[in-house]
């Protein structure tokens, strides 16, 4: 299973890479391990059958603005681009939903690429807004 795991992660980063060329890897595994001791990494592999097929990462955080409101800010979604089409993508979408709901979280904020044109109109039919843009430059 590690061995799967680290070649979605492998996956993932080259495809992400093509979206932030400027930008070389470097996991801060530190922040990583300590959000995790404290209980706010959430780790959750999507399967088929026992093949890891996707994993999403996501924290779950204060809204600084809504003291009320906890957040389930994901930062990692990926799913093998063979399950991409179908209803897998969505159904992991909502496990993700679910665990966060089970954590009370208020709010889940995913972080996706603005090339991800199809990715887009999938989280707006399950329910997603685009609230902010988020732009970057690398300095």
């Amino acid at each position: 299973m590690f061995h799967r795991s680290k070649d979605l992660s492998v996956a993932n980063y080259e495809e992400a890479s093509s979206y932030f060329r400027e930008l070389d890897l470097n996991v801060n595994w530190a922040v990583y391990k300590n959000f995790d001791a404290m209980g706010l990494v959430k780790w959750l592999g999507a399967f088929d059958k026992t093949e890891m097929v996707g994993y999403a990462v996501f924290v779950e955080a204060p809204n600084l603005f809504h003291c009320q409101a906890k957040m389930g800010i994901c930062s990692v979604i990926y799913l093998d681009p063979k399950y991409r089409r179908g209803s897998a993508g969505v159904r992991f979408i909502k496990y993700v939903e679910n665990v966060a709901r089970a954590l009370e979280c208020h709010y889940m904020q995913f972080s996706i690429s603005k090339r991800q044109k199809r990715v887009h109109k999938l989280f707006v039919n399950l329910g997603y807004r685009f609230r902010e843009a988020v732009v970057s430059k690398k300095l």
